[in-house]
């Protein structure tokens, strides 16, 4: 059975045991950030989560942010470069504000992605560790993106699918862009296999939702409806992916839900006891089959000999 072009990772949000705020404030700001659920069914709770708040540009002298982070526990979140080429996600389009307009509200939001959990300072503060950033803009599709309206009547439900590959996540420290010769550079690995000893490695600890200021460019009340968030197939096309493709035959949206949360986020690993034993069953099949060849060597000179 060929596999769905995508596997999702989120619906379901889960806002009051996964996800959490991390906002300017940790650095004496004044931003806040909030993600709710929104229930679309019934059957579906947290099926699409509304991040919002307030940036607030003004206590920093013009910088801020506001993000809300979800950590994958107790394990990363793999997803070997070989399977999967990217993210993709999907979300409401705001719809223009109507005119005259005092302050236009944020637009621009990131997406990031880190590959370790940041260890804590003894003031509990975060220390500062290597990010992945994405960003996009909340409004109308461009051509580089796929865009549908469920109903033409209402433009409020209009959505916007962005893939994003793999190699357009920038490496960033602190808001600023790493290039390959700074010593702190390290590329993206959200999953691979070790060639040595079969282990997994790599992988996506956390991911978060962020609106910045972009040293005072945006401020204010702002507010982004994303519905999906899912890992692309290698192969699959914009199509496939737009068109919410990742169902399987016969398989209902709380089946996929859970078979993603299950098989995806909290699969597990293979331990280093299953990774040493892999290496060490392979080096017994090639002494075995050394000392079966040296036997039959002997075995026929004395043959010979008789």
């Amino acid at each position: 059975m060929t596999p769905p072009p995508t596997l999702p990772i989120f619906p379901p949000f889960h806002p009051h045991t996964k996800w959490r705020a991390v906002d300017d404030r940790i650095r004496g700001g004044s931003s806040v950030s909030h993600l709710d659920t929104l229930d679309t069914t019934q059957s579906h709770a947290g099926a699409a989560a509304r991040f919002w708040g307030t940036l607030d540009i003004t206590t920093l002298g013009g910088a801020g942010f506001a993000s809300q982070c979800h950590t994958f526990e107790p394990r990363a979140l793999r997803l070997c470069k070989e399977e999967y080429q990217g993210l993709a996600i999907t979300f409401d389009v705001t719809p223009p504000a109507p005119a005259p307009v005092e302050e236009e509200k944020p637009k621009h939001f990131t997406l990031v992605l880190k590959g370790s959990i940041p260890p804590l300072r003894p003031d509990g503060r975060r220390e500062s560790t290597l990010s992945y950033e994405y960003t996009f803009i909340n409004t109308s599709c461009t051509s580089t993106s796929s865009t549908t309206i469920d109903n033409p009547h209402e433009q409020q439900h209009q959505r916007r699918t962005i893939t994003i590959p793999w190699s357009d996540f920038s490496p960033t420290y602190r808001g600023r862009p790493i290039t390959p010769k700074d010593p702190q550079y390290t590329p993206l690995d959200p999953g691979s296999v070790d060639p040595r000893n079969g282990e997994e490695q790599g992988g996506i600890a956390e991911i978060s939702l962020m609106c910045r200021s972009g040293f005072g460019k945006q401020q204010g009340e702002f507010e982004l409806v994303v519905r999906r968030i899912e890992a692309v197939r290698v192969g699959a096309s914009a199509a496939c992916v737009h068109g919410g493709g990742g169902k399987g035959k016969g398989m209902e949206d709380g089946d996929l839900e859970k078979q993603a949360w299950d098989d995806a986020v909290h699969r597990q690993p293979p331990s280093r006891p299953q990774a040493r034993f892999r290496a060490v069953s392979w080096k017994t099949i090639g002494l075995v089959t050394v000392v079966c060849i040296g036997l039959s060597v002997l075995a026929t000179r004395w043959w010979a000999k008789l």
